[in-house]
């Protein structure tokens, strides 16, 4: 994976096909659209549980 490919490329796919907003889904997440977004393009990653 190179430094500019998105870490989860399918996420906003499958957001389209369930006919879901960006804001649909940061809602469920409680965090803000443009943190959302983020994870789509690939600027943000998810937090792991380290224990």
């Amino acid at each position: 994976m190179s430094e500019n490919e998105p870490r989860y490329p399918h996420i906003r796919e499958l957001r389209e096909d369930a006919d879901l907003s960006q804001e649909d889904i940061a809602s469920v997440l409680n965090c803000s659209q443009v943190a959302y977004s983020y994870y789509e393009i690939g600027r943000r990653d998810t937090h792991r549980n380290s224990h």
